[in-house]
């Protein structure tokens, strides 16, 4: 049983970061139940703290408990309406599992009350990617860009992931990769796109960072480094057969 939730006891704001490093630690290491069990003992202690249940959900869903995290999300927003980071987590939840009318809808009331924030557009520009409408797919994860969720170390990942796809945007893909690689040098991802996509002593660097990651569990290494360079293969091929204009200047 995920609830009831017991005392709330105090917390001081900030407190939630301090949790959320010791969770995406433990999940970096490997050991996913242990970041669930970190990230619910403070949600049940801190129901008041709308990122304990952000925290929560995520760590539910990175130790494969994709049920658990909706009814945590769901939860959360029942005590938070309207949060953006939960919101957001949950639109990406309802996308997995292909429910994207009720992610469009989730998405689309977030971007009525939180306009200002890149996660509607980011999460719309996902549904838009999933379905191939490319256009709208640009312009809305544009739309995040440039309200900030290239600065930040988790949305910066889910733009990557969708400007991976995007016919045409190798060039974009590779500006937001080497510049994520420096604000966030311990993330693989940025590192192994800026690796891909660049050339030289730069490209090299860039994909041994990304290898070190992985050290230990370098065939897991070698499928991401094959599925990103298939995704790459694949947005260059329907750029040839579209016939597309060329690549956004979005920044």
């Amino acid at each position: 049983m995920l609830f009831p939730i017991g005392t709330q006891g105090m917390w001081f704001p900030g407190t939630w970061k301090l949790v959320a490093a010791r969770s995406w630690r433990a999940a970096r290491q490997g050991d996913h139940d242990t970041a669930a069990r970190i990230a619910e003992s403070y949600a049940r202690r801190r129901p008041n703290d709308p990122d304990a249940w952000d925290i929560w959900a995520r760590a539910s869903a990175g130790a494969g408990r994709d049920e658990d995290a909706e009814v945590v999300a769901r939860r959360g927003l029942d005590l938070h309406s309207g949060y953006p980071p939960l919101v957001y987590f949950l639109g990406k939840l309802l996308i997995r599992y292909g429910r994207h009318t009720e992610a469009r809808k989730e998405l689309t009331d977030l971007l009525s009350s939180a306009s200002e924030s890149p996660l509607p557009y980011l999460g719309l520009a996902s549904i838009a990617a999933y379905a191939e409408e490319w256009e709208k797919a640009r312009r809305y994860v544009a739309e995040a860009v440039s309200r900030g969720a290239a600065n930040d170390r988790l949305t910066v990942m889910d733009v990557l992931g969708i400007v991976l796809d995007l016919p045409g945007e190798a060039d974009w893909a590779k500006g937001i990769a080497e510049r994520a690689a420096r604000l966030f040098p311990r993330e693989w991802f940025p590192h192994l796109l800026a690796g891909l996509l660049g050339d030289g002593r730069s490209a090299s660097r860039h994909l041994r960072r990304a290898r070190r990651y992985w050290r230990g569990q370098e065939e897991e290494f070698d499928l991401k480094v094959a599925e990103a360079r298939s995704r790459l293969q694949r947005s260059a091929a329907i750029q040839d057969s579209d016939g597309r204009a060329p690549p956004s200047d979005a920044t």
